[in-house]
């Protein structure tokens, strides 16, 4: 089972439901449709999520990285829904 390294040194285990529920939610604060939605969700974050599971602990921020990374030439504006969330939910 894959371990996550979280920022604050804790550990849990690798949950692919939460990316997929980030990516869903940053997709409709970004006003993406569901279709568009869905096909981000089966490529590339599918493939990035079995990426993730064949390892036996990555951080979260490479997970993070690796994602946005990905989806920022195909869905700049979810890309830019995710990092304001990630403001307002640090301050």
């Amino acid at each position: 089972m894959t371990q996550v390294l979280k920022k604050d040194g804790s550990i849990e285990d690798f949950d692919p439901e939460k990316i997929k529920r980030s990516v869903i939610s940053a997709g409709q604060d970004a006003g993406l449709d569901q279709a568009t939605i869905s096909q981000l969700l089966k490529d590339p974050i599918e493939g990035l999520i079995k990426s993730f599971q064949e390892k036996e602990q990555i951080s979260a921020k490479e997970i993070r990285d690796k994602i946005l990374s990905s989806l920022k030439p195909l869905a700049s504006a979810l890309v830019s829904a995710w990092e304001r969330f990630e403001k307002e939910s640090k301050g």
